[in-house]
């Protein structure tokens, strides 16, 4: 019956999903432990092996996604699947088979495929990482346990033992900064689904196939050009920043006032701290360089999609999605908007590169969090009066204000930086 027909598509759909969402899983997991050598490769500067590892995991992503659809579309394999679900109804396989039912035939597990291209994206990922990790000077670095201190035999329990064998083998402010950054990264994964949150409880299907597909088309340059740049920029300051802070902590820790009056009175001294002072004044210079062209040239990338490419849309929808989308008014209008966001995603994404860049202390991104937090909070105000008056554009509209509350953060903070880094160099 069309009942019984409908209910095994419903199963069938679900057993899709849940083979998929296993596989995800699985590959974010496999992804993971390459974790600690793209790391390292980011310390070295080593982009080439990152880059080559992505180019070949995302070839054999695509060629596996096809593969996997070519197959799962075969009624064999679905009968198959039918038959290893319930081995009762295979005379419903049968009978899809005979009568070319064309609804059925369209469930080809696409889920799947695309859970199992990621997988192989993973697997293939993380085997050049560490292939390329083992073939790099010095090898990878396993790492080993530390034994624990010599017993006390006046403990009264093994559990103080475990403790201290914990704490051995771990670096408490390392750990204190890595459960910061965790903490702020899930709210920052918040913030950027927050879109997709809000037109699913606001906004009909509609809006979200608009929003959807401007968002796919109007991301490609985030992801092709700022993203790189993003990554880039944050691996350049975080060196940089470290050789400023490494030059200004050998310095005297004494006030502005004293270190002014060290260097009148004691000639040795003074020369010591002169050329440590003008070695730290070199790299802060050299940071506030680069800082200063890297934000200009992501602006300029910005500013000419959002003047430019957005006068293009509908030509661009009509190449890409085909007539239909090209004449749509209202993607073409979500597209340009995109545009626009483009340029205060290029300058987020460069001014909070270098917040995490020269952020040393749990204070410094403790702080960033809370302005992400009160950000989310606006994020949550203006999205559903602009979302109900503009649809997919007001959305837009408002992770264009929010962006631009963060860059102003972002900006404020660099601004202190140089200040206060200028002023310890010049005393």
């Amino acid at each position: 019956t069309d009942a019984a027909t409908s209910d095994d598509l419903a199963r069938l759909n679900a057993f899709d999903y849940k083979i998929a969402g296993m596989l995800f899983c699985l590959a974010s997991f496999i992804e993971s432990l390459a974790e600690p050598l793209i790391i390292r490769c980011l310390q070295e500067m080593d982009v080439a092996t990152k880059a080559k590892a992505e180019g070949v995991a995302l070839l054999c992503k695509a060629a596996s996604c096809f593969g996997v659809l070519y197959i799962t579309a075969t009624f064999w394999f679905q009968n198959l699947v039918v038959d290893f679900m319930h081995p009762t109804t295979i005379d419903y396989g049968l009978d899809l088979k005979m009568k070319g039912d064309r609804d059925a035939s369209n469930n080809n597990f696409a889920v799947t495929a695309f859970g199992v291209s990621q997988l192989v994206y993973a697997m293939v990922y993380t085997a050049i990482i560490y292939w390329r990790g083992m073939l790099a000077v010095g090898g990878i670095r396993w790492p080993k346990r530390i034994q624990a201190p010599i017993h006390n035999p006046y403990q009264n329990s093994s559990k103080s033992r475990i403790v201290s064998s914990v704490f051995q083998n771990l670096d408490m402010k390392t750990l204190r900064l890595v459960i910061i950054f965790t903490l702020q990264g899930i709210l920052k994964h918040g913030l950027t689904e927050a879109d997709k949150i809000v037109l699913s409880a606001l906004a009909g299907s509609y809006d979200q196939g608009v929003y959807a597909l401007a968002a796919s088309y109007g991301g490609l340059a985030a992801r092709l050009l700022l993203q790189p740049m993003e990554e880039n920029a944050r691996l350049l300051f975080s060196r940089q920043g470290a050789l400023v802070a490494q030059h200004l902590e050998t310095m005297p820790s004494d006030s502005v006032e004293q270190k002014t009056i060290k260097k009148t009175t004691n000639g040795e001294g003074n020369n010591t701290c002169t050329e440590k002072s003008s070695l730290a004044s070199t790299h802060v210079k050299e940071m506030e360089d680069s800082y200063c062209f890297l934000l200009r040239a992501v602006l300029y990338i910005g500013l000419l999609f959002a003047s430019i490419a957005s006068n293009y849309t509908s030509i661009l929808l009509r190449i890409l999605a085909g007539a239909r989308w090209g004449l749509n008014a209202e993607a073409s209008a979500t597209l340009s908007a995109f545009c626009v966001y483009t340029a205060f995603l290029a300058i987020n994404g460069t001014t909070e590169a270098f917040v995490y860049g020269v952020a040393r202390s749990g204070k410094d991104v403790g702080a960033l969090g809370v302005i992400h937090a009160l950000i989310g909070g606006v994020f949550a105000t203006l999205a559903p009066p602009l979302v109900r008056l503009r649809g997919a554009v007001g959305l837009v509209l408002t992770n264009c204000i929010c962006m631009a509350l963060r860059s102003m953060y972002s900006l404020f903070y660099a601004s202190r930086y140089f200040s206060v880094t200028g002023k310890l160099n010049k005393a």
